[in-house]
């Protein structure tokens, strides 16, 4: 797959983004990594990303990957993963977790791979993104940025904290901690 080949307007996705004067899967790939980062309206449906100018790793990467797929692009993978979100990858989060007195919190992150190598268009700037700071992934399709996605994080989280018994939170205590530091994001 050449990233910067025009692609054909095989599709709705193709299609609005033609309208935007956006040509290629690269081309995309930039507009929607400088999208603000914000939840969406509607999660199922990840072509609001292009309507509200704005998005999260999962709608942002769900309408790539459905892009791809139009362009039957083979090599681009869909990845769902758990990082190490901590205060080195976002400094705007150091006061937060030091004060429940976590290093980092596994948080379910979507990014692309594509021909094996990963493609994360969340932020505008790229973030430390190493393989080491992954605690799990899995490849996912598009309609699993929802409900699929959220199950999949909290049991990741709850057996998570029976591995650590030293981090004396429940589950909805950790769920809350985490939505106030993707609140600073």
């Amino acid at each position: 797959m050449n990233r910067d080949q025009k692609f054909e307007i095989e599709g709705p996705i193709s299609a609005i983004l033609a309208t935007k004067q956006i040509y290629s899967f690269q081309s995309a790939c930039e507009f929607v990594q400088h999208l603000s980062y914000q939840r969406n309206s509607n999660k199922e449906n990840p072509i609001i990303i292009l309507e509200e100018n704005c998005g999260t790793c999962s709608t942002k990467h769900a309408l790539l990957k459905q892009l791809a797929d139009e362009q039957q692009f083979i090599d681009v993978k869909l990845c769902l993963g758990i990082i190490k979100m901590n205060a080195v990858a976002f400094p705007q989060l150091t006061d937060i977790l030091m004060q429940n007195q976590l290093e980092y919190i596994p948080e379910a992150h979507n990014y692309l791979r594509i021909q094996g190598k990963i493609v994360d268009c969340t932020f505008p700037k790229n973030r430390p993104n190493s393989e080491q700071e992954r605690l799990a992934e899995i490849e996912i399709e598009a309609n699993q940025i929802g409900n699929f996605k959220i199950e999949f994080h909290r049991k990741f989280l709850q057996n998570w904290l029976i591995q650590h018994p030293e981090i004396p939170l429940s589950l909805e205590e950790l769920w809350t901690i985490r939505e106030q530091c993707i609140a600073l994001l």
